[in-house]
């Protein structure tokens, strides 16, 4: 798992890492090492099942150090903070290369991660993904609500039709 930098994502997503953890799946619950170290601690019996990977927050410019959460900072800032997050494209996907994952959670839509909404679909994100994680990748977001206009990739209808 891999919840946005805010409490309000990061509380709910350890939540259900535990729920998941409670019918005996292990869990990877990835943040950066303030916000894991400012997490509940967890009841013994799911200890063994939820493993936390910490990533170290890239310094991005106008984003003071130690800030690691949207708490941390104003509405404005919020902006760097995000930047910042983007960068943990090369450590996180080193970690998903490097353990053996079956599914990956997370609640913001990460541009790098090739998860788009279906107006930016662009079908190689996929095999591009599937091929790395060696698992089915499989597209989420807002459906098109307009129909296919003829100038436009018509294969990406036809997926979405099917």
């Amino acid at each position: 798992m891999f919840p946005w930098l805010a409490f309000g994502h990061l509380i709910p997503s350890l939540e259900l890492a535990k729920l998941i953890a409670q019918k005996g799946h292990h869990i990877s619950f990835v943040s950066t090492p303030r916000n894991i170290e400012c997490l509940p601690k967890l009841s013994p019996n799911l200890a063994s099942f939820i493993k936390f990977v910490k990533l170290a927050l890239p310094k991005v410019d106008n984003l003071l150090e130690n800030v690691e959460a949207t708490i941390d900072v104003p509405y404005d800032v919020v902006q760097y903070l995000k930047k910042a997050y983007d960068d943990l494209e090369e450590p996180l996907t080193c970690f998903l290369k490097s353990s053996k994952v079956d599914w990956h959670f997370y609640d913001l839509i990460l541009f790098w991660a090739g998860i788009k909404r279906c107006t930016e679909f662009k079908p190689k994100w996929f095999e591009v993904l599937e091929n790395i994680y060696r698992k089915l990748v499989i597209p989420v977001g807002q459906l098109i609500n307009r129909e296919f206009e003829g100038d436009e990739d018509n294969t990406t209808w036809q997926w979405m039709n099917n």
